[in-house]
């Protein structure tokens, strides 16, 4: 476990051990907020067990389940409420904290600069491009998944063909990943 900060009040990073989990709590974390789903990785203790981990060693907890790295707008607002109550710094996880970090640069979209969002996103080790558009469209308004977010699609589509003159290109999914690592954590600049 390699905690990537962020920002000054969340970082972002696998699972932790039960031994992990006493030590963010040593470290100075005073949350946990878990986005890895149950069962999805068997080495991984379930959120459960988890739970109570961390609030033996004095940390609040949450389990907001992001199923893949485009979440749905619901797992968003769920991460976004979460982040609102959880107290600070907070450590959020996942298989490798890129669905974590894409939640919680989706979740503050609306009232952030996707720009900005990305920027951290990059500081932090991740290749944001991907997630530009999403973070876009929820900085308008739009939602990510729905009608709403097809007709936004739509309309990307058609802007594209008037830029670029002729076939859009293939939409991308809208991932997050991390930059080459080593010893199994994130390559992170500094």
């Amino acid at each position: 476990m390699r905690p990537v900060a962020l920002s000054d009040e969340i970082a972002v990073g696998e699972v932790p051990t039960p031994d992990q989990i006493v030590i963010l709590a040593k470290a100075g974390f005073r949350s946990v907020l878990n986005a890895q789903p149950d069962g999805e990785v068997a080495r991984f203790i379930s959120a459960a067990d988890a739970q109570k981990l961390a609030q033996a060693a004095g940390l609040e907890y949450a389990h907001v389940p992001i199923e893949n790295r485009n979440p749905a707008d619901k797992a968003i607002r769920d991460f976004s409420d979460a982040m609102a109550w959880l107290p600070r710094p907070i450590y959020a996880c996942c298989y490798s904290g890129a669905r974590a970090a894409a939640g919680w640069a989706l979740a503050l979209a609306p009232g952030k600069q996707p720009a900005d969002l990305a920027a951290a996103l990059e500081d932090a080790g991740y290749d944001a491009t991907s997630l530009l558009p999403a973070l876009e469209r929820r900085h308008a308004g739009l939602t990510i998944s729905g009608p709403a977010a097809a007709e936004s699609a739509a309309a990307a589509v058609v802007s594209q063909q008037a830029i670029t003159g002729g076939a859009a290109l293939a939409s991308k999914p809208i991932i997050i990943l991390p930059r080459a690592a080593t010893d199994g954590g994130f390559a992170v600049a500094g």
